[in-house]
């Protein structure tokens, strides 16, 4: 899959950063336009009573002129996202459609097993794997700090360790990871 999952999730980090810079730009610049207009523009006298009325009008207009503007861009960068996504989930089989306001959701059955994956903001990605455990496990990258729970954990309960790994879903996941990172990705191995 060529890390294109990762790239979607980056193309919208990065994509919310740059709205927020246009938007501080824009606002910066057409704010002051707006009252150097109102205040400047030449009225009849019978007329210049009503000058903070224009003013007024004018930030509202503007207002929403970016409301417009920023609904436009959600929308666009939404749609964006969803393909991004959809192609990388595609191949696993999943189906997409909307989730919340701005989020996706994918499901669908990979290898026999229900799978459940959802986007949203913050950037969040859920993924729910079907599995007889009723418990829940996280996957991220690794550091020092998970370094150090992963051998805390497995210091205080190996048992339950040993038994994971020992579970055909254990072996699930790291192929459905393999697949979702287009790799193959080992299953640890516990310390006895």
């Amino acid at each position: 899959m060529d890390r294109r999952l990762f790239k979607a999730y980056g193309a919208g980090c990065a994509r919310s950063l740059v709205v927020q810079i246009v938007v501080g730009v824009v606002a910066l610049c057409i704010l002051p336009a707006i009252i150097l207009v109102s205040m400047l523009m030449p009225l009849p006298p019978e007329l210049e009573e009503y000058r903070p009325i224009l003013w007024a009008f004018g930030f509202v207009a503007f207002l929403g002129l970016f409301t417009v503007a920023a609904v436009a861009w959600m929308l666009w960068s939404k749609r964006q996202r969803a393909g991004q996504f959809d192609e990388a989930f595609a191949t696993l089989g999943l189906s997409g459609s909307n989730y919340m306001l701005v989020g996706r959701q994918y499901h669908g059955q990979v290898d026999g097993r229900q799978v459940d994956i959802y986007f949203y903001r913050g950037p969040i990605l859920d993924i729910y794997l079907a599995s007889p455990l009723r418990t829940r496990m996280g996957v991220g990258l690794s550091s020092a700090l998970s370094s150090a729970a992963s051998n805390l954990l497995t210091n205080v309960d190996g048992v339950w360790s040993d038994l994971f790994l020992a579970l055909p879903l254990a072996n699930f996941m790291y192929k459905f990871w393999g697949r979702i990172f287009g790799r193959k990705i080992d299953p640890p191995s516990v310390p006895k």
